[in-house]
């Protein structure tokens, strides 16, 4: 159930743009990945608001939940490909007061509010809302549980209600009560972190970046547009066309040790993604030792090979 004070906020432009932004990074409209369904940032940043509002009953931290992502452009983190960002993948996260201060109707609804811009601008600021890895908060559950369920099936809807009642707060973070249904939560995830880190998903998210970059698009348009207009432009546009074809066509990754120059191909590893969840005021690798294997593996992996298609 949305809470009264969180409503009026759900019809501001703000967060009625993040309906024509994609979750998963632009992988939608690609032939490796079939993702179940569209998945917008605004059903994400809902909730991550509800999981906030849930756990804390703070009205400001629910609202910079609610507002941490209207400064995702297009096709999400494809953007920090393209602005040579792919490692921290953070560029895209530094206009949400800007796009925040020029939402009049939403900066009326604060003053109501008695809530200052400076108070919401920044989810970091709500541990319970976003936190720093391996910590397990509000935006990082819920993302992970739409990946799960949408894209790599390791998780249910039924399996996602049932991890999250097992949930509590320890010490300002989220955490588990109970070690072996951290543990199933833990093994249910551990593909979603695993195609963070697959070389087709960091193919497709760099070749996606370099045709924007190739288009020469004025930025502006890559955080007003839905990627639905932005497709448009990029299928009227005959200099990307190639590229563009291997992107929605291509089902089939090649790899070596050399470059192809007759390919495209790309060679570089992403930012790791991972939890290590707390469960009885320990985090889960010190309880378990296979799952100090996983996360080590994650942490460790490096991208020695070409990836390419043709």
């Amino acid at each position: 159930m949305i809470p009264n004070f969180l409503s009026k906020y759900l019809n501001t432009y703000s967060l009625q743009r993040l309906k024509g932004i994609g979750l998963f990074c632009g992988i939608d409209y690609c032939a490796f990945f079939k993702p179940d369904r569209f998945y917008s940032r605004y059903e994400h940043s809902l909730n991550v608001a509800l999981i906030t509002y849930y756990f804390t009953k703070d009205k400001k931290a629910t609202l910079a939940a609610l507002f941490h992502d209207v400064s995702t452009p297009v096709f999400s983190h494809v953007i920090d490909f393209k602005n040579n960002d792919h490692l921290t993948q953070t560029s895209t996260e530094k206009k949400n007061k800007e796009i925040l201060a020029q939402d009049q109707e939403l900066l009326d609804y604060l003053a109501v509010d008695g809530i200052t811009l400076d108070e919401v601008c920044d989810d970091h600021l709500y541990p319970i809302a976003n936190s720093h890895r391996p910590k397990l908060c509000a935006d990082r559950l819920e993302y992970l549980f739409a990946t799960g369920i949408y894209i790599t099936h390791s998780i249910t809807k039924e399996s996602a209600q049932y991890f999250f009642s097992n949930l509590t707060i320890v010490n300002n973070e989220i955490a588990f009560t109970d070690f072996s249904i951290a543990k199933e939560y833990f093994n249910a995830i551990l593909p979603v972190l695993k195609l963070y880190q697959e070389k087709r998903n960091i193919l497709i998210l760099q070749l996606l970046a370099d045709i924007i970059i190739q288009m020469n698009l004025d930025d502006r348009l890559l955080y007003t547009s839905s990627e639905q207009e932005i497709l448009e432009l990029i299928e009227s546009e005959p200099k990307v066309s190639h590229l563009y074809h291997i992107f929605k066509n291509q089902t089939t990754i090649h790899f070596s040790t050399e470059r192809k120059k007759e390919a495209y191909y790309v060679k570089q590893d992403v930012k790791v993604r991972y939890v290590d969840p707390l469960v009885n005021n320990q985090r889960l690798s010190s309880l378990d030792e296979s799952v100090k294997k996983a996360i080590d593996s994650l942490i460790s992996r490096k991208n020695t090979v070409y990836s390419y298609v043709l």
